[in-house]
């Protein structure tokens, strides 16, 4: 199952991959791939296919100019950040309570949560440390 947050950026399609429940991850795994010979482009047979791990997991969005993935932990209370040109876990941050359907601000690069438990919204603001 690939859900909601999967894009091409420069040729290459990126998909979190969630393991566990349906609604609920347990964490999960970000994929590469390669459209045109639909091959993962990961070829470290020490890291598998997918070289990114991150905890818990739900719904997740894109920043395609940052070449950032942002997953919700609907258990946790976070937002797991991942560098799509690195294939590295940035951080994770801690929001509301229960978050879910993350979006993307393409003007600012906020990113907003909507956090169902605390009836709130948090709002992720880029570091400019990043791209």
């Amino acid at each position: 199952m690939i859900d909601t947050g999967f894009a091409v950026i420069t040729g290459r399609l990126y998909a979190p991959i969630p393991i566990g429940g349906e609604f609920d991850w347990t964490g999960g795994k970000v994929a590469a791939i390669e459209p045109s010979t639909d091959t993962d482009t990961d070829t470290d047979t020490d890291t598998g296919p997918y070289p990114v791990e991150f905890e818990g997991g739900g719904d997740s969005a894109i920043d395609p100019a940052r070449q950032m993935l942002y997953i919700t932990n609907f258990s946790g209370g976070t937002v797991s950040e991942i560098n799509l040109e690195t294939m590295e876990l940035v951080r994770t941050r801690r929001v509301g309570d229960a978050p879910r359907s993350p979006v993307v601000d393409p003007g600012t690069h906020n990113v907003y949560t909507s956090d169902g438990l605390s009836h709130s919204i948090s709002v992720i603001e880029p570091e400019t440390s990043c791209r």
